[in-house]
């Protein structure tokens, strides 16, 4: 494993899409925001969060879906994160679509 990254990790705007598949997969620690949207076809996370334990930053995981149909299903990847730094905004209906309440209401960082 690698430890972290100095900044954040975003992943945007990539219509074809489909699984972040083993990109991450040795991340344990980040330290600023995890943002995923906007990747209308994505419909799995991989394993490429599966050791991140903490994250420093806000999480927004939003618009990753195709005609109001939500496709991610596989939050279990995020199983070993103790702590983030909060929902963007405090709001998950908008800014954390889909994610589960074990996910959103992980202690802070």
């Amino acid at each position: 494993m690698f430890g972290g990254v100095n900044s954040s990790i975003i992943i945007s705007g990539n219509p074809r899409l489909t699984s972040l598949g083993t990109a991450f997969e040795e991340l344990v620690s980040l330290p600023s925001a995890l943002v995923i949207s906007d990747n209308g076809m994505l419909s799995s996370f991989g394993t490429a969060f599966q050791w991140l334990r903490t994250l420093s930053g806000n999480l927004k995981i939003y618009n990753n879906f195709r005609l109001n149909d939500p496709l991610l299903a596989d939050w279990d990847n995020f199983q070993n994160l103790t702590c983030h730094a909060g929902v963007y905004q405090n709001d998950a209906s908008m800014w954390c679509q889909g994610c589960p309440d074990w996910l959103i209401n992980l202690p802070t960082c």
